[in-house]
């Protein structure tokens, strides 16, 4: 009988409880048991990729990594976001939204989305972008923002979420 201990009770058990179930070797497992210390005994012992593969799923569960993990996506969310805003705007420089005078009109048209992006929450992004594309763009504000270009830039957001 094997046991593995994670030092966190700070912890969404459920979440744990349900991921543990979902491993191959589930039968294994007698019983978990939680005090100062997250413990797990084995009814036979596991194999050398079992164990690592149980001790990689307790760790994930630790507060310093949720923690971690939560802050490097916002952090990568953010900066990703910024680069979307970034391309943006040099695009629509080179338009000469600066010569037309807009670049105003189109900075306040587009607060909503740059203050999903500070945030870090790219869904909220999309929210805010389908929104302005239902409510569809003022045509004063073409070719520097429009329904195609919000669509282009929620796309994006898309395959960035989506890993791609």
């Amino acid at each position: 009988m094997n046991l593995y201990f994670n030092d966190n009770t700070n912890f969404n058990v459920t979440k744990l409880f349900y991921e543990m179930s979902t491993l191959s070797f589930k039968e294994k497992i007698d019983y978990y048991e939680i005090t100062e210390k997250f413990v797990l005994k084995t009814k036979q012992p596991l194999s050398l990729d079992q164990e690592l593969e149980l001790k990689k799923l307790l760790d994930k569960h630790t507060t310093d990594y949720i923690e971690g993990s939560i802050s490097e996506i916002v952090d990568n969310s953010i900066e990703f976001g910024h680069k979307i805003l970034l391309d943006f705007s040099r695009q629509n420089i080179i338009l000469g939204i600066t010569e037309a005078g807009l670049t105003e009109a189109v900075l306040d048209y587009l607060e909503p989305i740059k203050s999903a992006v500070q945030t870090g929450s790219l869904y909220l992004v999309i929210t805010k972008i389908d929104k302005l594309i239902i409510e569809n763009v003022p045509q004063n504000l073409n070719p520097f923002v429009s329904n195609e270009k919000l669509s282009n830039i929620k796309l994006e957001i898309e395959n960035y979420l989506a890993g791609k």
